[in-house]
């Protein structure tokens, strides 16, 4: 079941794909950011508590990159 959990976690690469919106912030920091998010999703597929699949995942760090960097 764990097993099954961390492969629905998505790779960094995968996530920056998705994120090409984001053309304003440094490839490098995006990395970061994408990566400390993935630990969290990891921490959860490891104690089975997972819910998410891989779309969701990707969609829920995306939202964390938006408010992070939302100007008003």
């Amino acid at each position: 079941m764990v097993q099954n959990q961390i492969k629905n976690i998505p790779s960094v690469s995968e996530v920056l794909l998705k994120a090409n919106k984001y053309k304003y912030i440094n490839k490098r920091y995006l990395s970061y950011i994408i990566k400390n998010e993935l630990l969290v999703f990891r921490g959860l597929a490891i104690k089975g508590q997972l819910k998410q699949n891989r779309t969701k995942i990707i969609n829920e760090i995306l939202s964390v990159i938006d408010k992070a960097f939302k100007f008003n």
